[in-house]
């Protein structure tokens, strides 16, 4: 089975739907990745409440990344 995805405007949505649905269950399946994903930024949300995550501005990261080059760039030849 081979899985495509699809945008699909409002205008068209409920036609889309209507044909795909007249597909039998074994010949076409519409997955739904919103749980999926949902699973996956609760556990992000989580890991970041417990301090296990840590979030960054653009400027921190610079800095990081700064220090990091600094470090390591004069052992480049």
């Amino acid at each position: 089975m081979k899985t495509i995805k699809l945008e699909i405007s409002d205008n068209i949505y409920n036609e889309v739907i209507s044909l795909m649905t007249r597909f039998n269950s074994k010949d076409l399946k519409i997955t739904d990745y919103y749980s999926e994903e949902k699973r996956y930024l609760q556990t992000q949300l989580e890991r970041l409440e417990r301090g296990v995550e840590e979030l960054f501005d653009i400027e921190e990261l610079d800095r990081i990344l700064e220090e990091t080059i600094s470090k390591y760039e004069d052992t480049i030849n």
